[in-house]
């Protein structure tokens, strides 16, 4: 049947001969030659490597869809689909895909006849994939192999000789090397569909589990990468875990797979994942959590498990460790004591590797072991040994405390290897929970190694200690707080810096009791660590804080000493001004320091908090992080005096920090922190904590600054996994013009006030004042929609806030003092965007305002003469009454003519010479005067406006010509000459008069038809001609100017009145006309909207349409569903003695029906031949839509694209119904097999169905008892 299938189509394509005569390819052989084959082939590639997805899915559902559940050449279709798999990256495409392939395969695995020769569909289909998962793949088209490999599984699975077939092992192999290919990318909408994917498979076909799960075991014995086994492997035992047993009350045939295959999985997992000798990736980690939780003994752990653990730490701790660190935190419950022990004995002695990453690797092995475990059920009841949990907590108690002790014992016996050694030993302590022992001991039993070890590396967990020393206010002795003040001012850099960081970090982690919200979190990390949600500030952190005082102060004194030459940067002066602004109290050290004082001042020299200088250089996160926290804790310590206006200076100041940390910064943590606190200032009741949009608005106006290059004296090189994120050079990323926008635009949605904490009177306001900031061309991209979504997110609706603040925000729009470049092309963008919220409310002031600044009166005063010295080039005189001086007068008569001659010319030829300095001198006060006249002509340009006088009214005419349609071309400065002319404007240049006005508007009225026939114009607005030929000219030209814009006069914003009496004029002033309008009136009864056929109806009446002998159009009318419609046409055509199913609109097909069976009710001796003609162009309206080709053999792009005319099918069905009371006894035999033989009953459309099966129904309710007694 795909043979035939191919030649029809091919045949199909080919029916119609070409422009040129050539006759079609002749396609009648019984076989499909190699030349078809390609031809087909061609054409197939060309549909699915095409870019229409929706034709792409009709070609795969009604070509090869069909054509694969017929059978025939199936590898050919198969390879063909392989050819262009990279296709089907959606997943519309997929499922159609997949819907062929199992048509192919169940054809193979289980033919229902025995094919002639020997069908290899899934063997070169498993074969095919097999081969091309070896290769290097795209994830989206992994993902569609597995679907495919998923399918196959699936068919082949349905053979009973499957399990034990070569075949099996090949498929299961693919499957584990494409799903740890998707899985490996790391994209989680692909990894989740991959999952469920292989998940459904494996549940619906749980027989094989277990021969999937010895394939996958016996081929990692042999393969040199056996992790990529690993992922579908865990999704087998994850699936036999959760299988439901097939009655109630037995037991779950996942029992029996598992118990089985428990021996083969241990052993993967302890021989390829543990005892790696490569890193092994989380996904794969994670993929055994569910086997761990549920199938994993203490026998296990103790002679299997923690042996190969030992081995592997011994051999290489940095690639084993985050193994063990995975395996700890999947149990479900802690480790026995004597377990417990004997891995915390290998992680403690991966702690004096010299490798800084089995030491990191070591102390997150580390963490996992003291994490309470998360119980979860057991999914597996029926595994033996699996202990009880009511000792969970003495079991995690004994153990911490053992960790506790075996961590102080080399520390307080001095048997730490190195300085990393101590400080790996000091991060294990900070892992520990808080409630065990005192933290200021073990403060005081490391802190003085760590500071004579001299590096900086131990100093941040040695924050993290002090922090739990405060947070369970235990006092601080007074030696820490000595060695601390003595460390923070190291000359050091990186110990000076490490110190600060790490008891700022101590003391900010700590809220206020007052403070329930901070103004600013901790968002940084520390060596990989995030820090504990923050503690409540103690009495022991004000003590601490108050003895640590001197040391807070000599930092700021040596920042504001010399901040631009700071060895250490300003990072010590940033963590003192922001511990002293929020932690320190009203009372405490910013209302004492001077330094910090004396920001709000009037100082010469500016504050190193406040100086771009200096903050502009700042690169590091860390600096950026306290940078802000500073600059946010002045702002909320200055808060009481920050409106007043002396204080404008500083409000912008702090302004410029968060723009600059918001949007200039190159870190990502850094900006989101920024974004974070504003957002978080934002929904404080006072609004002065929020920057105003002023100070934005003035940020805005220069380019934020970026981040210095250089690093800080002192910092630590920025590693890989550090680095900013602009670092990464990804080509696929935007322009950086739009990311500066898209971080701008995140900026304003975190100050913008929220609904939540602010009152509406007061968002409103706020909300119009950053109208003029969101229209910068820096913060708003090209759509201009940033203001509506800012309203949005504030829970305004933007018409309501537009009309309730027009006042205001049109003061704002239309630049109140303000003309700088951006600013003005700001205000268009505001005044456009509120014009287009509110036009009724906003037009009427903006139009007053053009028209105040355009208003005819401010010239009303000037004469000609007045107009005649502007017109005058500048520097020259317009009445120069010196140039009229005439000189002496020579007597050319004397004697001495030629003399005085002579000395006249060297009188004049002295005088030039001498003149020209005294020219220039003369002319230098008219060169200042020019020159100030023209900044103050610049300076009220924007302001008051121009005055169109003379030729410059032309031409700006001219240029709002340009506005109209760039389809008119030329022809735009033509109609805009034409309309001056027609309104006898004097200033048309004499150059453009010299055609006729009669010509020039013909040729306009001409061009404009021409165009309006190809597609109507957008909505906008005759002449006087020589005579009445040209006269009617125009008016033929305007009607059908008109006709092809009748569609459109839906729009309000057509001149439909001025149409509708322009038409009634003409038809009674131009006789010669009626016709035509009358034969446009009555097409214009076949309209989809009843008011219009109603009114071409009603506009008919007077019209003589006698001349016509048959009208359809009247004569469907008289049929239309409305009553009032139907009775106007059947007066029209009785009143004219006026004695079709498809169309575009659907009420002239349904109509039709009706008029066809009333027709043949009135002339029944021609229903034989209606039903012959009826059928047959049912016929030619049903067959395929086949590609056509030209007289080359290619295919014609038009025909791959056609619509499926059912409609029109639809309507002969539904005339076969109104025709069927006419039916004669002859006709209903020959009409069913119409209906069962041409397949009309079983039509590719629903409706088409569904009208034939009533049509059907109807001949056998009136014809079918009749012909039952015959």
């Amino acid at each position: 049947m795909s043979k035939a299938d191919i030649h029809s189509w091919i045949a199909a394509a080919q029916d119609d001969a070409s422009d040129d005569g050539q006759a079609p390819i002749d396609v009648a052989s019984a076989t499909i030659n190699e030349e078809e084959w390609a031809m087909f082939k061609s054409i197939a590639q060309k549909r699915l490597l095409g870019d229409g997805q929706r034709g792409r899915i009709e070609f795969i559902k009604e070509q090869l869809g069909v054509v694969a559940a017929r059978g025939g050449t199936k590898s050919r279709y198969s390879t063909l689909l392989m050819l262009t798999y990279p296709r089907y990256s959606d997943s519309d495409s997929r499922n159609a895909v997949i819907n062929c392939l199992n048509s192919l395969l169940r054809r193979d695995i289980d033919p229902p006849t025995p094919p002639p020769t020997a069908s290899l569909i899934s063997y070169t289909l498993i074969s095919w994939i097999f081969k091309e998962s070896s290769h290097s793949l795209a994830s989206s088209n992994s993902f569609v192999l597995l679907t495919w490999i998923a399918a196959a599984f699936t068919a082949c699975a349905k053979s009973e000789t499957f399990p034990a077939a070569k075949t099996f092992n090949v498929v299961v192999a693919t499957l584990a090397v494409l799903v740890d290919a998707v899985v490996r990318e790391g994209k989680a909408g692909a990894s989740r569909s991959a999952f469920v994917l292989v998940r459904r498979v494996l549940r619906n076909n749980h027989t094989l589990i277990p021969g999937l799960i010895t394939s996958l075991v016996e081929a990692s014995k042999s393969s040199s990468s056996p992790l990529k086994n690993a992922v579908l492997l865990g999704i087998a035992v994850d699936v036999s875990l959760r299988l439901l047993p097939n009655k109630p009350n037995e037991q779950s045939p996942g029992v029996a797979y598992m118990t089985q295959a428990k021996p083969d999985v241990l052993n993967f997992y302890t021989t390829h994942v543990i005892s790696s000798k490569t890193v092994v990736p989380s996904y794969i980690t994670k993929s055994f959590d569910g086997f761990i939780q549920n199938c994993i003994t203490d026998d296990d752990l103790s002679t299997v498990i923690i042996p190969a653990i030992e081995k592997a730490v011994i051999r290489a701790p940095e690639l084993s460790l985050d193994t063990v660190d995975s395996l700890l935190r999947a149990l479900s419950r802690p480790l026995p004591n004597s377990l417990f022990t004997r891995v915390l004995t290998s992680v403690l002695a991966a702690a004096k590797s010299t490798n800084a990453l089995a030491r990191a690797a070591s102390v997150r092995a580390f963490t996992a072991l003291l994490a309470t475990p998360t119980t979860t059920p057991n999914l597996l009841p029926g595994v033996p040994n699996l202990p009880a949990h009511t000792e969970s907590h003495e079991t995690l108690t004994k153990n911490r405390e053992t960790a506790r002790q075996a961590v102080l014992a080399p520390l307080k016996e001095n048997k730490a290897n190195s300085a990393d050694h101590r400080a790996t030993l000091v991060a294990m302590l900070a892992a520990l929970p808080l409630d065990y022992g005192s933290t200021v001991e073990i403060l005081g039993l490391v802190l003085p190694s760590i500071a004579k070890d001299g590096k900086e590396d131990g100093w941040a967990w040695v924050g993290r200690l002090l922090h739990g020393a405060l947070a369970k206010n235990e006092e601080v002795p007074k030696d820490i707080v000595a060695i601390l003040t003595k460390e923070m001012a190291s000359t050091k850099v990186p110990i000076k810096r490490a110190v600060c960081t790490a008891v700022g970090s101590a003391l900010w982690d700590l809220n206020e009791a007052s403070d329930p919200s901070p103004v600013l979190g901790d968002g940084t990390a520390t060596n990989g660590t995030q820090h504990k949600p923050p503690s409540t500030w103690t009495p022991a952190a004000s003590s601490f804080l108050t003895a640590l005082t001197p040391a807070l102060e000599s930092s700021l004194k040596t920042a504001s000493a010399t901040p631009l030459n700071l060895p250490a940067g300003p990072l010590e002066g940033y963590v003192a001004a922001a511990i002293a602004f929020g932690r320190g109290g009203k009372e405490g050290l910013a209302s004492k320091n001077p330094v910090l004082t004396g920001i709000a001042g009037t100082s010469t020299k500016p504050s190193f908090l406040l100086w771009d200088k200096v903050w502009s250089k700042v690169n590091e996160p860390i600096e950026e992080a306290w940078l802000l926290r500073a600059a946010a804790g002045a702002l909320d310590w200055f808060e009481p005096g920050l409106s007043s206006k002396k204080n404008e200076g500083l409000r912008a100041s702090l302004g410029a920090i968060f723009v600059r940390c918001a949007v200039g910064s190159s870190h990502h943590s850094t900006r989101r922190l920024a974004l974070d606190t504003l957002s978080n200032m934002a929904s404080s009741p006072p609004s002065l904590r929020r920057p105003p949009p002023a100070q934005l608005n003035h940020a805005t106006s220069t380019k934020p600054a970026v981040a210095a290059a250089k690093p800080t004296a002192g910092a630590k090189p920025t590693t890989s996994s550090a680095a900013p994120d602009e670092a990464i050079q990804n080509t696929s990323r935007p322009d950086p013009k739009t990311m500066i926008q898209a971080r701008y635009a995140a900026l304003l949605a975190a100050v913008a006030p929220s609904a939540e904490h602010v009152d509406e009177p007061l968002r409103g306001d706020l909300m119009a004042e950053m109208i003029g900031v969101a229209h910068r061309e820096e913060v708003c991209p090209r759509s201009r929609q940033l203001w509506v979504d800012l309203c949005l997110r504030s829970k305004l609706d933007p018409h309501v806030l537009v009309t309730r603040k027009v006042d205001r925000l049109l003061e704002l729009a239309l630049l109140k003092g303000d003309h700088s470049e951006k600013a003005t092309e700001s205000a268009y963008r505001a005044l456009t965007t509120i014009v287009f919220i509110a036009p009724k409310v906003t037009l009427p002031h903006v139009i007053g305002e053009i028209r105040r600044y355009l208003s005819p009166a401010q010239v009303d005063a000037f004469g000609p003469i007045d107009f005649a010295i502007w017109r005058t080039p500048k520097g020259t005189m317009f009445n120069d009454v010196l140039a009229s001086k005439k000189g002496p007068v020579l007597n050319n008569k004397s004697k001495d003519a030629d003399i005085e001659k002579w000395e006249a010319e060297l009188r004049k030829t002295l005088e030039a010479k001498k003149g020209a300095p005294a020219k220039a001198y003369l002319n230098r006060p008219s060169t200042c005067q020019c020159t100030t006249r023209e900044r103050g002509y610049d300076s009220t340009e924007h302001s008051k406006g121009s005055v169109l006088v003379g030729s410059n009214a032309f031409e700006t005419y001219l240029d709002l010509a340009n506005m109209c349609s760039d389809r008119l071309g030329v022809f735009k400065k033509w109609i805009g000459v034409a309309t001056l002319r027609v309104f006898e404007v004097s200033d048309v240049p004499e150059e453009l008069q010299l055609e006729s006005l009669d010509n020039l508007v013909v040729r306009v009225l001409y061009r404009l038809r021409m165009l309006s026939e190809q597609a109507p114009f957008d909505p906008r607005r005759g002449v006087a001609a020589a005579g009445p030929e040209e006269a009617l000219e125009q008016v033929s030209l305007a009607l059908d100017i008109i006709q092809f814009h009748c569609g459109e006069f839906s729009n309000s914003a057509y001149p439909r009145i001025e149409a509708a009496r322009s038409l009634i004029y003409i038809s009674a002033k131009c006789p010669r006309l009626p016709k035509t309008l009358g034969q446009r009136t009555v097409e214009s009864t076949l309209a989809q909207e009843v008011y219009v056929r109603n009114a071409c109806l009603q506009a008919l009446q007077p019209f003589d349409l006698t001349e016509s002998e048959w009208s359809p159009e009247i004569w469907i009318a008289c049929h239309d569903d409305d009553e009032q419609n139907a009775r106007l046409a059947r007066q029209l055509w009785d009143d004219n003695g006026l004695d079709i199913p498809n169309h575009e609109n659907k009420y002239v097909r349904t109509a039709t029906g009706e008029a066809i069976g009333e027709s043949a009710a009135a002339l029944p001796a021609t229903v034989g031949d209606l039903l012959m003609g009826m059928e047959e162009f049912y016929r030619e309206k049903a067959k395929i839509l086949a590609p056509e080709f030209d007289e080359y053999g290619m295919v014609i792009e038009s025909s791959l694209d056609r619509a499926d005319p059912w409609p029109a099918r639809a309507a002969v069905a539904d005339a076969f119904r109104h025709v069927a009371p006419s039916f004669t006894e002859t006709e209903v035999v020959p009409f069913f097999e119409f209906l069962v033989k041409d397949e009309a009953l079983g039509d590719r459309h629903s409706t088409v169905r569904r009208n034939m099966l009533d049509a059907g129904i109807e001949v056998i309710d009136l014809h079918g008892g009749k012909k039952l007694k015959s």
